[in-house]
């Protein structure tokens, strides 16, 4: 609770600035969701002390805890639609197990940070202990050193690993950073305020191949906007560069029908429809229990429809782009299904919801994952920051102040190929951690019959 509840406070933010949820009932929301998500940990928790209890206390906490942990945040991250935010490994973005990123992803490190934190836990207890005895009973601490020595420097080597290589010459991109208030982006007085300043900016950097807006930019439908941007993909066309920009798409023939989208420009309009929603956010799951919360939360735009899992690639430049809006960065397979063909990642935002809190740091630091995990650059344009270009090993080359108005442009590098994530994604992993537990499981069970036997025995002698 203290984990997931510290970390997604920022939840109850949204709730009480731009939902008009009073602060008492915010707080209780967010304990609501907090204690859901921590109910994954738990069930770790219940699994190992109800399976494995058995087995010795360093094989529970060096192979089967970290295995579970493994597993049960995989579960976390598909089930109900999923939601990984949090996930353990994202503190490996500038860790020490960083190399092993591109292969093994975020469910494989987070395996690799339980052990290790057991290998550290357990060469502590040696070293407390370590006065008296002798140099045979010393070996353990030996062993745990050289084998948290061995993950570390195995994944600085694994750093060294070309993965993937260069895909033409650098390009020139510019990520725009509007700073509409949210309390004042939907509002029909403050549309031409907002179109007239992503219009100057993008015209300012027309020596751009690239200029990206972010989430919803423009407050107005894809109809709306058509003449606007016929006339915005004309001077793109002229100044040779690409647009890409987001904004909601209404399906014309099912008014019921709307999506949140990405356009891009010049040429035959191409769109990306978001896929993975996030729940109560984006849509209601069991409408028929929660319709009435998003109508008393007074959230806009809050029932969109799903674009599908097979979307074409937008391309920009050239280059085919790899596309997410929002927290679909969050979700590894998701990003890596436009690969190895996507040259360069986007993603999108708006963390203006959650004000000056953890989110938005948080946001960066999973977009930087999946430029690391995926081996492509990670172009990032949000709201009111934090908007970011990252290179394709989850460096950033530059970046925004927070709530400022302000244009992020550089030059990166499009690469191509395949890191062992982008093959395999979590398959190996998932399979690997589950015939581990396999094999552990049926080992605690045959030596609890094996105890339970000879308690019998001495019973009956």
């Amino acid at each position: 609770l203290g984990y997931i509840g510290l970390g997604a406070s920022w939840i109850a933010i949204s709730m009480v600035r731009f939902g008009g949820v009073v602060l008492p009932l915010a707080a209780v929301l967010t304990f609501v969701i907090a204690v859901f998500l921590s109910s994954y940990i738990a069930l770790c928790g219940y699994l190992l002390r109800r399976y494995f209890s058995e087995l010795s206390t360093k094989i529970q906490a060096l192979l089967v805890f970290p295995a579970l942990w493994g597993l049960t945040e995989w579960l976390r991250g598909w089930l109900f639609t999923g939601n990984p935010w949090l996930s353990l490994a994202y503190s490996q973005t500038d860790g020490w197990l960083s190399g092993f990123i591109p292969i093994m992803g975020v469910f494989g490190v987070g395996f690799l940070v339980c052990v290790i934190s057991s290998l550290l836990y357990f060469l502590v207890l040696e070293i407390i202990n370590i006065k008296n005895r002798s140099v045979t009973e010393k070996k353990p601490a030996i062993i745990y050193f050289f084998s948290i020595v061995t993950l570390v420097l195995t994944s600085y080597l694994f750093q060294w690993v070309e993965w993937v290589e260069k895909d033409g010459e650098k390009i020139k991109v510019s990520l725009l950073q509007g700073n509409i208030p949210q309390d004042k982006k939907w509002k029909p007085e403050y549309r031409r305020l907002t179109i007239e300043r992503y219009l100057e900016m993008t015209r300012a950097n027309w020596e751009s191949q690239i200029i990206i807006w972010p989430e919803t930019a423009l407050p107005m439908y894809f109809h709306q906007a058509k003449n606007l941007l016929t006339n915005l993909a004309g001077e793109a066309e002229k100044h040779g560069a690409s647009v890409l920009i987001g904004l909601p798409v209404l399906n014309e023939k099912d008014k019921a029908i709307y999506y949140n989208s990405m356009v891009s420009l010049p040429g035959k309009f191409q769109f990306y429809h978001k896929n993975h929603l996030v729940p109560f956010g984006e849509y209601v799951p069991l409408k028929y229990l929660f319709g009435g919360l998003i109508q008393f939360m007074n959230i806009p735009m809050a029932d969109f429809s799903q674009g599908g899992s097979d979307q074409p690639l937008l391309r920009a430049a050239g280059y085919a782009i790899g596309i997410s809006i929002c927290f679909e960065d969050a979700f590894g397979e998701d990003v890596i299904r436009g690969l190895p063909e996507a040259s360069l990642l986007v993603n999108v935002s708006n963390d203006a919801w959650f004000g000056d809190s953890f989110a938005p740091h948080q946001h960066l630091q999973i977009a930087r994952y999946r430029a690391i995990e995926s081996g492509r650059p990670m172009l990032r344009a949000t709201n009111n920051g934090i908007s970011a270009l990252v290179d394709n090993r989850g460096k950033i080359i530059k970046l925004s102040k927070q709530f400022s108005e302000e244009v992020v442009t550089d030059y990166v590098q499009p690469m191509t190929g395949s890191t062992p994530y982008v093959i395999w994604g979590n398959y190996p992993i998932v399979s690997g951690l589950s015939l581990l537990l396999l094999f552990f499981g049926v080992r605690s069970r045959r030596m609890g019959s094996c105890t339970a036997k000879n308690s019998r025995t001495r019973g009956h002698l």
